[in-house]
């Protein structure tokens, strides 16, 4: 999950600056086409729509932002409890499922649409007790229906539970790799599980 760090601001607003990516955050952001660039800019300026208290992995909440563009994006993310706040799910909300992005339609309310990809869940280990350490990491990511192994990223690893966390300078190289489709230093098997 991504990292932010909670600012002051208007209550109803939740302003942050990014800090961290998790490997889950740069593979949904990958998968659905949304850059550090666009997340920062519909962070900037992002309202709380909804407030999950009682979610299972600790209290969290969804925000709704808009890039420069005009792109609504959805957040959701952990109460910001502790000086870095983690993003647990980002995407593109479907206008079929939501009123004006803020508000979601019942079953009687939705809109016959072909729909975007769902929402990939991961979650949030609340009250680890672990330290993150630099590390390089191997990366692996399906990109335009290719498992691509990128080597040596570097990394912050939580040493008890394993979380992955990566700066936005990093995901943003990642993504230029992606983008650029250099010549691969080597080429490694790929297994399929039957």
């Amino acid at each position: 999950m991504a990292t932010l760090k909670v600012e002051p601001g208007p209550p109803a607003m939740l302003r942050v600056a990014l800090q961290r990516f998790s490997e889950a955050d740069l593979d949904q952001s990958i998968l659905r086409q949304i850059g550090v660039q666009e997340l920062r800019e519909a962070v900037a300026n992002g309202e709380i729509i909804e407030d999950y208290p009682e979610d299972e992995y600790g209290p969290s909440c969804l925000v709704l932002g808009f890039t420069r563009m005009g792109r609504p994006l959805h957040v959701q993310c952990s109460y910001p409890s502790r000086p870095l706040v983690k993003i647990i799910t980002l995407y593109e909300p479907d206008s079929a499922e939501w009123i004006d992005f803020r508000v979601r339609r019942t079953c009687h309310e939705h809109v016959p649409m072909e729909r975007t990809i769902g929402r990939a869940k991961s979650y949030i280990i609340e009250g680890c007790p672990g330290e993150y350490e630099e590390r390089r990491i191997v990366h692996t990511v399906r990109y335009r229906g290719q498992v691509i192994v990128i080597d040596h990223v570097p990394a912050e690893v939580c040493s008890v539970c394993g979380d992955v966390l990566l700066k936005p300078e990093t995901v943003r190289q990642i993504e230029a790799l992606l983008r650029t489709r250099t010549q691969p230093v080597r080429v490694v098997p790929l297994y399929e599980y039957a």
